[in-house]
């Protein structure tokens, strides 16, 4: 009896294995090119965000160096940029300019600090030379008082006060209608009369120079 079921068709046997084996083929042929070699461009990471220049830390750094030709307003703004520009990527000029610009900051404080010192000195000596001039006014008008000669009237004459800068105060009288005014002058920072910087430290009656349109002491 046979084994063969007449309602199942024929299935051909397999062919027998080829040699040498068949090529695969090109679409799973692996890739023989090399890799791209370590570089900016095979960082996985590395994305188009870092590729850009920080625009901001870029002109806080050129503000940062104008403020070393122009003063505050540069400075304010490479300092403000450079910390707006700390959140990006790149911040190699960033962190310059904010350093740059806080050394510019220190700079104009120790500027300011002398400016006033400066000022201030001044205002200093000029009220010791008024409080000195005022004194000796008055320690002349009580020996003239008791009878001794105290002022040359039209010529002017020198205290031997000397007032903060060195310099000897002139005495200046002036009558006029039987009415007489003494003025006290200093010759100022620079130590030289008859010029800009001279003032009246003290007068007699106390309210003459500014009557009579005098430069009074500079302490404004």
């Amino acid at each position: 009896m046979s084994d063969h079921d007449p309602s199942r068709p024929d299935i051909p046997p397999a062919p027998p294995p080829s040699w040498p084996p068949a090529a695969p083929s090109s679409s799973a042929t692996p890739s023989l090119t090399p890799p791209t070699a370590p570089g900016l461009d095979s960082d996985p990471f590395r994305t188009a965000e870092h590729e850009r220049t920080n625009v901001a830390g870029l002109i806080a750094f050129i503000s940062a160096l104008l403020g070393f030709c122009i003063p505050v307003l540069p400075t304010i703004v490479a300092f403000v940029l450079g910390i707006v520009a700390m959140f990006k990527p790149r911040r190699g000029f960033a962190i310059a300019a904010i350093v740059i610009s806080v050394v510019q900051f220190i700079l104009m404080a120790v500027v300011a600090v002398i400016v006033v010192a400066a000022v201030q000195s001044g205002k200093i000596q000029t009220m010791g030379s008024v409080v000195i001039a005022e004194t000796e006014l008055q320690d002349s008008l009580r020996r003239e008082r008791r009878g001794e000669t105290v002022f040359t009237i039209g010529e002017p004459a020198r205290f031997l006060a000397e007032d903060a800068w060195g310099s000897s105060f002139r005495v200046e009288v002036v009558e006029t209608g039987g009415t007489r005014q003494v003025f006290i002058w200093s010759a100022g920072p620079d130590a030289k009369f008859d010029t800009d910087d001279d003032f009246v430290a003290a007068s007699d009656p106390k309210d003459a120079a500014e009557k009579a349109g005098k430069r009074l002491p500079p302490l404004d």
